[in-house]
């Protein structure tokens, strides 16, 4: 095949895929226009990094301070450091921030961005490309903060096991599915958006894993591993569509499939890249609480005083204060229920024993 037959090809191909804005212009032709904004890219990337290091660190810490009273479990959200557990911060914040995407996306410096093409417009009555993703992202943002309602729902009422982790997946997977079906014409946006539905889809499979299996911790591994992904392809892809790099320019001089094709390799050394950080990572937390707990873990533990040290450490009913509970369902007196210090205490110091101890 020559050159003018892959070219003529390539715009057969690519016209089979055009759209008209609300002007009758030809919108999102092959190198030009693009899903999406710089800034949008690297805001998501941001807000999932800072999301992914609290999971990371809890699951690290959880999985290393586990006893036998409180072997290692999943959860879909986690308590935020140096803030009490009975303040749902995580929860909230998943209702807030995409509902403050979810404003971004639909109301622009203009008002309301309607996906129909306004009358008196070439295109009235049929939608409108531009605003078409924006409605998308809104959408994907709407079960985020639905999973955050159901978060709230589970501090104040018990939930079947699992129905926290349930929507949460449901998040990602529709996260992922609009992904899988967004229409891009060039070569080089499609093969990008395809990285970050992988990545996608996997933290959705991995949380899955986790509802079904909520003890495995290379589960849990699994989702934070995939989300770092997702973060970084977010950077990755705000890099190589809009800044206008001539290496990842499609069109110029003529339709080049070499930026597409090389997509995989920068998505491939980001892949090995957060494995080794990730287990270098959890060796260094492990180190770390070996070195601040240690010998002196036993100690602590078997004493009723010293429980401050380890309250940010260990979970937290594991060094709780003795409280109150109704018995039998809250008739008939009641009983003190001994839990965490107090416990480790009566029961015998062995019962409480992390991994990180050096006995």
């Amino acid at each position: 095949m020559s050159m003018d037959d892959h070219s003529g090809h390539m715009g057969g191909m690519h016209s089979s895929h055009q759209s008209f804005d609300c002007s009758g212009n030809a919108w999102m032709d092959m190198g030009t226009d693009k899903s999406g904004t710089w800034s949008g890219h690297v805001l998501a990337g941001v807000v999932l990094l800072i999301w992914n290091m609290h999971w990371n660190f809890n699951v690290f810490r959880n999985f290393l301070v586990q006893s036998r009273q409180k072997p290692f479990r999943s959860s879909s959200t986690y308590p935020m450091p140096l803030i009490p557990e009975y303040i749902p911060v995580e929860a909230t914040l998943k209702i807030i921030v995409p509902l403050c995407g979810i404003l971004i996306n639909l109301f622009g410096p203009g008002g309301w961005r309607s996906n129909i093409c306004a009358d008196g417009t070439a295109r009235a009555g049929h939608f409108d490309p531009v605003n078409i993703f924006r409605y998308a992202d809104a959408w994907v943002l709407f079960t985020f903060m639905a999973s955050g309602m159901v978060d709230l729902l589970g501090w104040a009422v018990e939930l079947p096991s699992g129905t926290q982790h349930f929507f949460l997946v449901a998040a990602f997977a529709l996260k992922s599915f609009i992904l899988s079906e967004g229409q891009h014409p060039d070569m080089l946006e499609s093969m990008v958006y395809f990285m970050l539905f992988m990545v996608t889809a996997g933290t959705a499979l991995f949380l899955l894993t986790e509802m079904i299996w909520p003890e495995s911790f290379l589960a849990s591994c699994g989702r934070v591993y995939c989300t770092y992904l997702q973060a970084i392809w977010y950077f990755g892809a705000a890099r190589l569509l809009f800044e206008g790099r001539p290496a990842w320019n499609t069109t110029d001089p003529m339709p080049d499939m070499s930026p597409a094709m090389f997509v995989p390799v920068p998505f491939v050394f980001w892949m090995n890249f957060t494995s080794l950080t990730m287990f270098l990572g959890y060796l260094g937390m492990r180190w770390a609480l070996k070195s601040y707990l240690g010998d002196g873990l036993r100690e602590a533990c078997s004493t009723s005083g010293d429980t401050e040290r380890l309250h940010h450490l260990l979970p937290h009913h594991d060094v709780d204060e003795p409280h109150h509970q109704p018995f039998n369902g809250g008739s008939g007196g009641g009983r003190v229920v001994t839990s965490g210090a107090a416990a480790a205490k009566t029961m015998g110091v062995h019962e409480l024993v992390p991994l990180v101890s050096r006995h």
